[in-house]
């Protein structure tokens, strides 16, 4: 468990094979990349279970609305990216066929309750969305109706009906994760030409020199195994009593690859090796670790910046504010002091970055 003298921020931290150091979040840039196919969109807060389906303006169900559901092998949730031009693009997808395009809506709009709904097709700006690159393979979707400080917030009809009928609607863009989109193309690539998707001070471990599968070392963590490797960032947290607390763990390489629940694997290498409280199941488990390895010839992982992010997913009405560790370790060896801080339901805290020479 994390001891309460150690969390405290580390500002800086500077080692002979490591340099790490606070970021702010980068500024998001317009995507200008290839949308060939079919997607399903996700936001970082519902997760890769959940995808945002279309309805017909007409339904009675969620207002005819567009809404997040349960990912599913249905026409509403796939959708094509149709260039309109000047930077901008139509939304459509397979159940509502060519003529109809997702619109977006002011939130105070008595229409459609003020939720994005799909309608005909037309040259209204509405229908005209921007994909900006919001970094780490998530997008900010706005349009040029509701403009540049709008943006489209995937919610949750079951966890949040109370706002907004728990339909997708624009709200003030904003560091939550509701707005952040992961956009899934259909057969495992990620929008935007980025890469392929290949896979779905104080050190509280005990390194028990066990060799896993395949000769890999693991060790000990508050009594969960995780593998190490030549880079190893490991999350820890205390869970609140008489609540179930789900912290993510998100490292990105220096190309920008990012290993989390969302992409357990990256080409560089990167591997999320221990998952916690999958689907918010009530386990004592309350850590997560990534890893990169050294190649089968020994080559290590990119050298370059990589970045360290945590995110507190939340599980059911549960917003607790959550303090946890972040521990750097290199072929199982803690590099330098912890980093320390506390997660807020649905916002991203600091970014924390290293270098690996």
């Amino acid at each position: 468990m994390i001891s309460t003298p150690f969390l405290r921020l580390t500002a800086l931290l500077t080692v002979s094979l490591f340099t790490s150091s606070l970021l702010a979040v980068a500024a998001s840039a317009q995507s200008s990349g290839d949308f060939s196919g079919q997607y399903r969109f996700k936001t970082m807060w519902r997760g890769d279970g959940e995808c945002l389906e279309s309805n017909g303006a007409a339904s009675a169900y969620q207002g005819g609305n567009a809404f997040m559901d349960t990912c599913q092998d249905v026409s509403g949730q796939l959708w094509s990216i149709e260039d309109a031009g000047n930077g901008h693009y139509r939304l459509k997808t397979m159940s509502q066929g060519s003529g109809n395009c997702l619109e977006s809506n002011g939130a105070a709009s008595d229409y459609h309750g003020g939720n994005a709904f799909m309608d005909t097709c037309k040259d209204v700006s509405g229908q005209l969305w921007s994909i900006e690159d919001a970094g780490n393979g998530h997008y900010r979707l706005k349009t040029m109706s509701q403009g540049s400080g709008e943006c489209l917030e995937g919610n949750s009809p079951i966890e949040r009906a109370d706002i907004m009928g728990g339909s997708a609607y624009m709200d003030a863009c904003q560091n939550v994760s509701g707005q952040f989109w992961h956009l899934v193309q259909e057969g495992g690539v990620t929008g935007g030409g980025t890469d392929s998707i290949i896979g779905g001070g104080n050190d509280s471990s005990t390194d028990d020199g066990t060799e896993g599968e395949a000769g890999v070392e693991t060790m000990t963590i508050d009594g969960t195994v995780v593998k190490t490797g030549h880079i190893q960032v490991t999350l820890e947290w205390d869970n609140p009593a008489e609540s179930v607390v789900d912290l993510d763990l998100y490292v990105a390489d220096p190309a920008g690859a990012e290993v989390s629940y969302l992409q357990r694997n990256v080409p560089s290498g990167g591997e999320l090796d221990v998952d916690a409280r999958v689907d918010c199941q009530n386990t004592e488990n309350t850590v997560e670790n990534i890893i990169w390895q050294s190649a089968a010839d020994g080559t290590p992982p990119p050298a370059g910046t990589y970045s360290v992010r945590v995110n507190h997913y939340g599980c059911g009405s549960d917003t607790a504010e959550v303090p946890y560790i972040v521990t750097l370790r290199r072929d199982g060896q803690v590099v330098g002091q912890p980093w320390t801080g506390t997660s807020t339901y649905g916002v991203f805290g600091e970014t924390y970055t290293f270098t690996a020479n």
